[in-house]
């Protein structure tokens, strides 16, 4: 399995070996279901969040982690959502990558002509890495293969709205992991521009295994 590409197997109650980061309207609807019920249960999903499980490989009856308060939630995906099964503490859990994005360590790069804001356009640099699902990379493939530039990719609607939903806003630049290796990206109107290298700067550190808060 690539370190950037996910998928799942189709067999019923199958661990998909990543720990998922829940947006936070994903994080605030778990807030109210435990304040509500003060136990473990059931969690109903919209249609959006449910392709956003499809679009990353995990299946219905799949199984995998997330983090929660410092804690580690083992969750089944279901047909209408989401079944938590326990609550684990943190540092028992062995190095798991995170997807679709986590938190990156120190400056990561900076963008060049893009550090003024304009209207409708947020020209941050997010410390943050981005992994694209299966039909994603392959798109962003196509297009470094294509030319000897930055890349410019296409993204659907659906694509454009999870971006959105993990507050990755048009203009905003990111790292994003492609073939395992860190490039930097910046969200467009129209899609994404990718560059082959980081600019002026460093990676940022990537280490899962050594950290009790990653896992």
């Amino acid at each position: 399995m690539s370190g950037t590409a996910w998928a799942s197997s189709v067999h019923n109650h199958s661990m998909v070996p990543v720990k998922w980061e829940f947006s936070k309207t994903i994080q605030a609807k778990i807030d109210r279901s435990f304040q509500a019920t003060k136990s473990l249960g059931t969690l109903g999903l919209s249609k959006f969040e449910q392709r956003k499980f499809d679009h990353y490989g995990i299946k219905v009856n799949n199984r995998f982690k997330s983090h929660y308060n410092g804690h580690v939630l083992n969750v089944e995906r279901t047909t209408m959502g989401l079944r938590i099964l326990n609550i684990a503490d943190m540092s028992r859990i062995a190095a798991t990558e995170t997807i679709p994005v986590r938190e990156l360590e120190g400056i990561a790069f900076m963008m060049k002509n893009a550090r003024e804001s304009h209207a409708g356009h947020d020209h941050a640099v997010r410390h943050i890495e981005w992994t694209f699902s299966n039909t994603t990379h392959e798109k962003v493939m196509d297009r470094l293969n294509s030319t000897s530039g930055p890349a410019f990719v296409g993204l659907s609607e659906f694509e454009h709205t999870l971006l959105d939903e993990y507050g990755i806003r048009i203009g905003n630049a990111f790292q994003a992991d492609i073939m395992d290796l860190p490039y930097m990206a910046m969200r467009t109107s129209g899609g994404l521009v990718v560059h082959r290298k980081l600019q002026g700067g460093v990676v940022a550190e990537r280490t899962v295994s050594n950290n009790a808060d990653r896992f």
